[in-house]
């Protein structure tokens, strides 16, 4: 099981608010927890918009030889290794969200909650 930290900034450039956590089953599948009672509706569609997808669509380098500023896509299936990773960037993509795996959080700060 992966939890991953989400936040978002209202505005580029200023800090990065709290929303809440993406808790990520084995099978690949999601639950929101939201940070507080204001994010329980937009955390609960975000959930369901995303266990609703069979696969994610991520950003991939086009084949040689390709035309300039084309962009290309991979899929990556539910259940890949590659799932988490790619999550992260959908959620960035696609809902303007910073998702952090915990664990990396934790090991940052020692253990401590921010």
């Amino acid at each position: 099981m992966t939890r991953l930290r989400l936040s978002y900034a209202e505005q580029p450039g200023q800090p990065e608010k709290a929303l809440g956590v993406l808790v990520v089953d084995e099978a690949h599948m999601v639950r929101a927890l939201p940070a507080e009672p204001r994010f329980a509706a937009p955390l609960k569609e975000i959930e369901s918009e995303i266990n609703r997808m069979r696969q994610l669509h991520v950003e991939a380098p086009p084949p040689e030889p390709s035309e300039r500023f084309e962009s290309w896509a991979r899929i990556v299936e539910r259940g890949s290794d590659e799932f988490v990773p790619a999550l992260k960037e959908v959620l960035g993509r696609a809902f303007g969200l910073t998702a952090v795996d915990e664990a990396t959080v934790e090991k940052a700060t020692g253990g401590e909650a921010e």
